[in-house]
C-alpha cells in the first residue's frame, strides 16, 4: 500500500486554499474528516465536493483529512486530486468540477484575447478577484513566478545549492554545518558592496540634491541590510554547531551588530518620518556615517584578533569552485534585488509627484 499523499497549504495565514491528506487503506471504506472555516455557510458543500471527487478518482478505501480555509470548488478539486495521485491512487482518472451557472466564456482559439491576466498558479487567494479586472483570458502561471530581473540569479542560486549539498566535500572538523560558509561569506561581501554603493550615492545626493541619487542609495542600503541580516542569522547557527555558543562578544561580531543597528536606524527614520523633504538629507548623512563601520568589521580580526573567526581560511579545489559559484550567485541575487527595489522607488516617487500636481 502506498504512503500518505498530501497537497495544499495550512496555517493561520492561509486564505482561499486548503490542505488535503489522503492515506490509503486496504479495507474499511472511506473515512472523511473535514475542518473548514466556513462551516456554517459551506460546510456541506465542501464535503459534497470531496466525496464527489473521491468517487470520480476511484478511491474506495482511505482516510481523507481536509483543512479548508475558504477554498473555491476548483481549488478543493485540484488539491484533492494532487493528494490522491501522490498517494498512488486514481491512476488514469481526473476530477474536474462542473462549471457554475454563470460560466459563459468561450475557449476556442478564435475568441479575442486582447488582455491576459497572469496569476501565480500556486496562490489561490489571488484567483477570487481576477474577474474584477475583466481580462479576456486568465493564465495560471506555474513557471514564471520568479520576476524576470531575478531569473538568472535564481538559476545561479539553484546551481550553487546543488554544489553545496552534492558536489563539495564535507569539512573534516566541523562537518555539514560548515556548508553555511558558502552563503554566509558571500552574503557579507554583498552587504559590503551594497553599503559602499549607498555611501557613494548618498554623497552624490548631498552634493547635487537630486532625488535620483537618494532613491538609488535607499535601494542599496535596504538590500544591504537584508544581506547583513542573513550574515547575523547564519553566523550564530554556524557558531552554535561548530563552537557550542550562539554568540560571543568578540570584535567582528560586535562591530557587525553595530553596523546592523545603524542601518536599522536608517530605515526607521525613513519609515516614521513620512515624506518630509528633510528626511532624505538626514538619511544620506546616516548612510555615510554608517559605512565607516564596514572597514572596521572587515579588519576587526586583523586589528584585535578573534576567538571564533580564523584570520585565514584554506579551501580544497572543490570548495574553491563551489565558493566561487555561490559568491557569483549571491552577488547576482543582490544586484537583482537592488535593481528591483530601485524600480519600486522610482515608481513611488513618480506617483507622489503625480499626486502633488
Amino acid at each position: 500500500m502506498a504512503s500518505r499523499g498530501e497537497a495544499g497549504r495550512r496555517g493561520e495565514s492561509v486564505r482561499s486554499d486548503c490542505f488535503v491528506s489522503v492515506e490509503p487503506k486496504s479495507s474499511g471504506g472511506l473515512k472523511v474528516e473535514v475542518r473548514t472555516k466556513v462551516e456554517a455557510l459551506y460546510g456541506d458543500a465542501v464535503r459534497a465536493t470531496i466525496k464527489e471527487g473521491l468517487k470520480a478518482l476511484g478511491v474506495a478505501h482511505a482516510l481523507v483529512t481536509v483543512e479548508d480555509y475558504g477554498a473555491l470548488d476548483f481549488v478543493l478539486a485540484a488539491r484533492l486530486e494532487a493528494a490522491v495521485k501522490r498517494a498512488g491512487l486514481g491512476e488514469g482518472r481526473q476530477f474536474l468540477p462542473k462549471p457554475g451557472p454563470g460560466f459563459k466564456a468561450a475557449t476556442e482559439r478564435v475568441r479575442f484575447r486582447r488582455s491576459r491576466l497572469y496569476l501565480p498558479g500556486n496562490e489561490p487567494k489571488f484567483f477570487i478577484n481576477a474577474a474584477l479586472h475583466e481580462p479576456d483570458g486568465v493564465i495560471l502561471d506555474l513557471e514564471d513566478s520568479v520576476p524576470p530581473s531575478e531569473k538568472d540569479a535564481a538559476a545561479l542560486n539553484a546551481a550553487g545549492l546543488y554544489m553545496v549539498f552534492f558536489f563539495v566535500p564535507e569539512e573534516v572538523t566541523m562537518g555539514e554545518v560548515q556548508k553555511i560558509f558558502y552563503y554566509h561569506v558571500p552574503s557579507a561581501i554583498s552587504a559590503y558592496l551594497l553599503f559602499a554603493l549607498a555611501f557613494a550615492f548618498s554623497i552624490i545626493f548631498l552634493w547635487k540634491d537630486e532625488p535620483l541619487w537618494d532613491t538609488l542609495a535607499n535601494a542599496c542600503a535596504e538590500t544591504g541590510w537584508l544581506f547583513i541580516t542573513i550574515v547575523l542569522v547564519t553566523g550564530p547557527i554556524w557558531g552554535r554547531a561548530a563552537w557550542g555558543k550562539w554568540w560571543v562578544w568578540e570584535p567582528r561580531l560586535t562591530t557587525a551588530l553595530v553596523l546592523w543597528l545603524m542601518y536599522t536606524a536608517y530605515f526607521l527614520l525613513r519609515l516614521f518620518s513620512g515624506h518630509d523633504p528633510r528626511t532624505a538629507r538626514v538619511a544620506a548623512v546616516m548612510a555615510v556615517v554608517a559605512f565607516f563601520d564596514v572597514p572596521i568589521v572587515h579588519f576587526a580580526i586583523k586589528w584585535w584578533g578573534s576567538i571564533v573567526h580564523p584570520p585565514k581560511v584554506s579551501l580544497e579545489p572543490e570548495m574553491r569552485i563551489t565558493f566561487l559559484v555561490t559568491s557569483v550567485a549571491v552577488l547576482c541575487l543582490a544586484a537583482a534585488l537592488a535593481v528591483t527595489r530601485a524600480a519600486i522607488g522610482f515608481a513611488e516617487a513618480e506617483k507622489l509627484a503625480g499626486e502633488a500636481r
